[in-house]
């Protein structure tokens, strides 16, 4: 805060240094009041130059003084490193002064190959191999949430694991192998002689699951089809399809009014099944209410789950047809609430078999747009399928329209 004309006005000052002048002095530039925005145009290591600066002081003992005022135009070079050994291959990102690699702002994709420790800001797109369960770490009584998700890249073929802590790492246990995901402000360190990337809600760093955009399917510009006889192994992908038939696929609890077996009791925040210690099986119907159960997430690592976090979701296959081929996927449960049309709560409310049965019966014929991920399931190293977000094909037209 300073005074000028008798008022109080806020300035912020960059440091910077003459090149190729003996004993590099000081200059200290000052952004008053509306320039202040300026600054974050700057980085460390960039060179500036300034056209009519307003000079306050200059003074061969202390640092010169310069304001930048109304008639100042600055000129910038962004830094770039002259030493490319020290930098990843892909990139000439400089280290800041803190002796990091800072790929803030940096635009162009980075590839899992080419990671290296001491980078801040990292962004990363790639598909997820695998999720781990919670991992905590510290004093039981306060130990902090740990999940470890593999990352895969089928530009490089490389896996890495990426730490994510706290709450992000909570909010990362929905994801499933095949996702494409964009994790955002990672860091990278070396212990031991190996990489470690990590993220945190400390470090700024957040995730956004690509493969569940809905707004993907309807915009043309921003997916193509793939024929599922042409489908590869691993990847997301965008299928036009008819849904042929939908049958339940029994894994874990169910409540006591499915079925069909066509839905599953589990951990809302991670999506995956419980378990509950009071009964013999781990599979099949629960025995009266749910709500009057005690539930256990072994994968949260959280016992006796408060009855809001169990709920019911759908856990049934597809077959999808397109004329090339005929597959049979698995089916996200916000995705099969979109074909079957209602809900898991609405379906355990449906009274009989017959009716349950018929509410799956009616999803079938219906041709579909969906985003698919493919991938070779962790458990029993096949080739699964999965649809992750799906609408109606008359939402988006056909494939001739794009």
């Amino acid at each position: 805060m300073r005074m000028k004309e008798g008022r109080s006005v806020l300035v912020q000052e960059v440091e910077c240094f003459y090149e190729h002048v003996p004993g590099c002095p000081l200059v200290v530039l000052e952004f008053w009041d509306a320039d202040m925005p300026l600054v974050r145009l700057f980085n460390s290591g960039d060179h500036l130059g300034l056209l009519c600066p307003l000079v306050l002081a200059r003074d061969a003992d202390v640092a010169t003084r310069a304001v930048y005022g109304a008639n100042t135009i600055a000129f910038c070079m962004k830094a770039i490193n002259r030493h490319p050994n020290t930098t990843i291959t892909q990139t000439r990102v400089a280290r800041n002064d803190l002796g990091f690699f800072d790929y803030r702002g940096y635009a162009p994709r980075v590839l899992l190959s080419d990671l290296r420790s001491d980078i801040m800001h990292l962004d990363l797109v790639a598909h997820v191999a695998q999720v781990s369960g919670n991992l905590p770490f510290g004093p039981p009584d306060d130990a902090e949430d740990r999940y470890v998700v593999k990352l895969w890249n089928p530009l490089a073929s490389v896996e890495r694991d990426v730490t994510l802590w706290g709450a992000l790492g909570r909010q990362c246990a929905r994801l499933r192998p095949g996702h494409l995901v964009l994790l955002v402000s990672l860091e990278t360190t070396e212990e031991h002689g190996e990489l470690k990337i990590n993220g945190s809600p400390e470090i700024d760093s957040a995730a956004l699951n690509l493969s569940t955009l809905p707004a993907l399917l309807t915009s043309p510009g921003l997916r193509t089809y793939t024929k599922l006889d042409l489908l590869p192994s691993h990847g997301s992908r965008f299928i036009s399809a008819r849904a042929m038939q939908v049958s339940a696929a029994p894994q874990g609890l169910c409540d006591a009014r499915d079925r069909m077996q066509a839905t599953a009791l589990v951990h809302d925040a991670c999506g995956w099944p419980v378990v509950c210690a009071t009964m013999s099986s781990a599979v099949g119907a629960v025995q009266g209410p749910a709500d009057a159960l005690l539930f256990d997430c072994h994968r949260c690592c959280r016992e006796k789950l408060p009855s809001g976090e169990v709920v019911s979701a759908f856990s049934v296959h597809v077959l999808v047809d397109d004329g090339t081929a005929v597959r049979k996927a698995q089916m996200d449960t916000l995705a099969a609430a979109r074909l079957l049309g209602l809900t898991p709560r609405q379906f355990l409310e449906l009274p009989s078999e017959s009716e349950q049965a018929a509410a799956l019966k009616r999803a079938a014929g219906g041709e579909i747009v969906a985003a698919v991920s493919l991938y070779v399931d962790p458990c029993d190293q096949t080739q699964a399928m999965r649809i992750d977000v799906l609408c109606p094909a008359e939402d988006v037209g056909t494939t001739d329209d794009i």
